[in-house]
């Protein structure tokens, strides 16, 4: 099996994690599986953004909206600022239990990306 690096293509839809929403998940997610390889393989100022104040992307769906992805230094993690998910959580109906699939694409050369989230059955197969 040949592995496709993580590094985003223009328009390319790059699938970062599929996992069951737990409890904890309702209020603070953390963006799992290969979002912190594909994250961290933007654009120097696009990563310094997101590690200081937050980078805005569009979120797909429910409305495009605008939310921020953060890092957390604490636990090295990249996350969607609490109010923005919680906004995200209510519009689309997710609860506990639920499982999605959250994907990434890229737009151009300079870091501007958008992520989609959405209710899925099962696990994504990619390979």
């Amino acid at each position: 099996m040949e592995l496709r690096p993580v590094v985003p293509v223009d328009e390319e839809l790059k699938h970062l994690f599929t996992k069951t929403l737990v409890p904890d998940d309702m209020v603070d997610l953390i963006l799992v599986g290969d979002s912190y390889a594909y994250l961290t393989s933007l654009p120097t100022p696009v990563c310094d953004e997101m590690a200081t104040k937050g980078l805005q992307v569009r979120m797909h769906p429910p409305s495009q909206r605008l939310v921020t992805v953060y890092y957390e230094r604490k636990d090295k993690s990249f996350r969607l600022l609490r109010n923005d998910w919680a906004a995200i959580v209510k519009e689309s109906g997710f609860e506990a239990g639920d499982k999605i699939a959250c994907w990434a694409c890229c737009h151009g050369l300079g870091g501007d990306f958008s992520l989609l989230i959405e209710k899925v059955t099962s696990d994504i197969e990619c390979g």
